[in-house]
């Protein structure tokens, strides 16, 4: 009997060592309070709380000109570098083509036979007019010399002249002047190289009409609109170092591959940046009032999912989830943000509480 005591004693022991082990599997948080899992949320922001969209941009000329020639031509001269800042007028390159001056030698010499040509016949008409009043010729043929000199005049003596300044404004074209005011951002010849006609020898680019255009996610359709600033800065300088302001001018209509196209007019802080910003990628930062998905919960409270008990537990802005025992009390709130956002803050308020069923379920 006592035997049978001893064993039942045992028995019961392990049973309840059994079921000891059995609940705390099912229920861990009695074994590993304090322990942190990573939760689903990680992003933290307060819902009254402006925020940033901070992109990359280029910054890109409104106003360019291409330069070309009107025929092919040889590169004889070019007489700036990428970078030069110029005039309106500015002589920048000079080319030459053997068909032109060709051109130009036979141009030359058939105006120069048809003025001496002209010359003859205004001198015959002049000497008729002079005999006429001597009475040595008729009236008739002063008539037919001045008839003469004027068909000479308009016919042969026009047509080599026209020749000649057709030939003369094609070497004209030879010579590259600037359209605008601004700077060489791009010189696509050599002295010695073929210029084609219709292909840019040089780039003129008025920098003092930048813009920055740039791609936001769908996300914000219809929240980004004309003149809102935009702040622009150097990513790879000191953070926060502002390097230009704009406004914004354009806003896409339409979602493209790449998302809502913004454009900015771009104003660098400085003028000796401009050419350094020119096709740079910097960052663009602007700000919005937008009050985003977000919801409150109280860490003081106990929530369980499929098998556990936690909190959550916020570290580093970062939201993890934390194992409990039953009767942990507290008195931190956190606002949790579904999605992307900027400005990651933890509040103590006890009137904010907002039940987000998406993520929790109350115990």
């Amino acid at each position: 009997m006592k035997k049978t005591k001893i064993v039942l004693k045992y028995i019961i022991i392990l049973l309840i060592v059994f079921i000891l082990i059995k609940t705390g599997l099912s229920h861990r948080y009695l074994f590993s309070s304090g322990s942190t899992v990573d939760g689903k949320v990680t992003r933290l922001e307060r819902h009254d709380v402006v925020s940033n969209i901070i992109t990359s941009c280029e910054i890109i000329p409104r106003t360019q000109q291409e330069l070309k020639i009107a025929g092919n031509g040889i590169v004889k001269k070019i007489h700036v570098n990428v970078g030069n800042k110029v005039k309106k007028g500015t002589l920048l390159a000079e080319m030459e083509s053997k068909d032109i001056y060709g051109e130009l030698s036979i141009a030359t010499g058939m105006l120069n036979k048809a003025s001496r040509e002209l010359a003859i016949k205004k001198n015959y008409y002049d000497s008729a007019k002079i005999k006429y009043k001597k009475d040595l010729i008729s009236l008739k043929e002063v008539i037919e010399a001045k008839q003469d000199l004027k068909s000479t005049e308009e016919d042969s003596f026009q047509s080599a002249q026209n020749k000649y300044s057709e030939v003369m404004k094609k070497i004209s074209t030879l010579k590259l002047y600037s359209d605008i005011s601004g700077y060489v951002t791009q010189v696509n010849k050599s002295e010695g190289d073929l210029a084609i006609a219709d292909e840019p020898v040089i780039v003129i680019t008025k920098l003092d009409d930048l813009y920055a255009r740039f791609y936001v996610s769908d996300l914000y359709q219809g929240k980004i609109k004309e003149n809102m600033n935009v702040r622009f800065f150097d990513a790879q300088k000191t953070a926060g170092q502002i390097v230009a302001e704009g406004n914004v001018t354009n806003v896409g209509k339409f979602v493209t591959k790449k998302g809502i196209t913004v454009e900015v007019s771009f104003t660098p802080a400085a003028q000796e940046q401009r050419e350094a910003n020119l096709h740079k990628y910097l960052s663009a930062e602007i700000p919005l009032n937008i009050r985003k998905n977000v919801s409150s919960i109280p860490l003081s409270s106990v929530y369980v999912d499929d098998k556990n008990y936690y909190v959550y537990e916020v570290k580093n802005s970062i939201a993890k989830k934390k194992y409990i025992e039953i009767g942990l009390v507290g008195n931190d709130y956190v606002e949790i943000i579904k999605g992307i956002g900027s400005g990651d803050k933890i509040i103590k308020d006890p009137n904010k509480f907002v039940q987000d069923g998406q993520v929790f379920k109350e115990l």
